[in-house]
């Protein structure tokens, strides 16, 4: 896990560690789904069991009701938009404070779209700064961010009815005979340990054709945690070429984990408008752990980044620096519906 500090910045290449605090935080705002419907299923399923299929089917649309009814639209959106503003909050303070201290000239305040003014009196001695300009990028890699997770959880809020389904037929299945009021207990009992039954819709099938179950739980967690690693990525390219950085070497952790054409790009450099072949970057492909160590180039970060340069010596004493509103870039070709177009450059 990265250190809170410049140092532990630098040492992975400007490419921060995702917010754990912010990736827990989403996990206990969806964890509302799960306890919802393992409610409902605890009211509604024993009794059913002995009313016949419908009163069944009936009663596993009203825990799906009752699930989604506890996690709306709405609600995914605020639990998404709280965390992706932790993460972003994070990132700017550790990127520009490693970036600077990786050129030697300090970058002071960030590139979000409301910063305070800094007094130059607060700054003295230090002769020469560096002020981000404005960014649209943040943002619109929070607006992604909160689509994607709007979309994904909507599929496991629809996959609770259908996960129910097919946990009670195999188990039906399993025991030979129709569920008594006794063994859907004992059914709600597991999902109390392990959580309510969903399933994954992307393609996925067992040998004899039946959907892959897997809990409401794993899955919004696994929704949480894939997200925040995403929208840190979508961070880190964005704040990474703003600030004028055009390559990066690819990073893997060198392991018998590692895919083969990965560890053939170890070391190698490549140039983040591009990426590797194939428009792939470090982290985009699923369970990837490498990163990018990003190739820093005073020169360029001067010549190209989007930072004005502020001579102290030259200010008015007590002066508050202005931050410039000109120039934020708008890249809406890098930020899609889903995340960034691999490929895509600003």
């Amino acid at each position: 896990m990265a250190r809170k500090n410049g140092v532990a910045s630098r040492q992975r290449g400007l490419n921060l560690q995702p917010d754990t605090r912010a990736e827990k935080e989403l996990m206990r705002a969806y964890a509302r789904l799960d306890r919802a419907a393992l409610a409902a299923a605890q009211r509604l399923l024993p009794n059913a069991a002995v009313n016949g299929q419908s009163a069944l089917e009936n009663a596993i649309r009203q825990i799906q009701a009752e699930a989604s009814e506890a996690l709306t639209d709405d609600d995914i959106d605020a639990a998404s938009s709280k965390a992706a503003s932790k993460q972003n909050k994070r990132h700017e303070a550790m990127f520009f404070a490693g970036l600077g201290a990786a050129i030697g000239i300090p970058i002071i305040g960030g590139d979000s779209m409301a910063r305070p003014r800094v007094p130059v009196a607060s700054l003295k001695r230090k002769g020469r700064v560096l002020i981000p300009r404005q960014s649209a990028a943040p943002q619109a890699a929070t607006d992604a961010f909160v689509e994607r997770n709007r979309f994904y959880i909507g599929r496991v809020r629809e996959g609770i009815a259908t996960g129910l389904q097919d946990a009670i037929r195999n188990e039906g299945k399993l025991l030979g005979r129709k569920l008594s009021k006794e063994d859907m207990d004992g059914l709600v009992s597991q999902w109390r340990q392990g959580g309510v039954p969903s399933w994954i819709p992307q393609n996925r099938a067992r040998r004899d054709g039946e959907r892959v179950l897997i809990s409401v739980k794993k899955h919004a967690n696994m929704i949480a945690a894939d997200q925040i690693e995403t929208h840190n990525a979508d961070l880190t390219l964005s704040r990474q070429t703003n600030a004028g950085l055009r390559e990066f070497v690819w990073e893997s952790m060198q392991d018998s984990a590692v895919r083969p054409k990965h560890m053939i790009w170890q070391s190698r450099v490549f140039d983040w408008a591009t990426g590797a072949p194939g428009g792939i970057y470090p982290g985009d492909e699923p369970r990837c752990r490498c990163w990018a160590r990003a190739v820093v180039n005073k020169q360029n970060v001067l010549r190209f980044g989007f930072f004005n340069d502020v001579d102290l010596t030259q200010e008015i004493p007590d002066r508050p620096l202005p931050f410039a509103a000109g120039n934020a870039p708008s890249d809406p070709s890098v930020f899609g519906e889903f995340g960034r177009v691999p490929g895509a450059s600003l």
